[in-house]
């Protein structure tokens, strides 16, 4: 996995931009959402929920996810992060979307163009 990315953390609540993220956190791990082939789901001691959505084909040339965290004191706000394995192209200092740009629509596609922005866009 040479030159993997990640972009940085984002808080978001949960029930905004039409409830995308509530919608994805009470899906079932046993149903991946539309847009995903695969989801990870664990709880740490009870007090934190974690899920990856894999948003690229098994046979992909690179893996790309989203992680979804939620703390039980603090269920209303979301963290959430983009992460890929897509080679990166460009200026080292360019935005996320320019660096990966094949995974940075896949982001969009799953978190609506709201959410997505404040994902991808915050990557430096």
């Amino acid at each position: 996995m040479a030159n993997p990315g990640r972009t940085p953390w984002v808080r978001a609540y949960r029930h905004a931009y039409g409830g995308v993220l509530d919608g994805l956190l009470n899906q079932s791990p046993h149903q991946p959402p539309n847009r995903c082939t695969a989801v990870m789901a664990c709880r740490w001691a009870d007090r934190v929920e974690f899920r990856r959505l894999l948003l690229t084909p098994l046979d992909s040339p690179f893996v790309a996810s989203i992680t979804l965290i939620t703390h039980t004191n603090m269920t209303h706000i979301v963290c959430v992060s983009a992460f890929t394995t897509e080679p990166p192209v460009g200026d080292a200092s360019a935005a996320f979307t320019d660096r990966r740009p094949a995974t940075a629509p896949l982001v969009g596609g799953l978190l609506r163009d709201a959410i997505a922005n404040m994902v991808v866009g915050e990557a430096r």
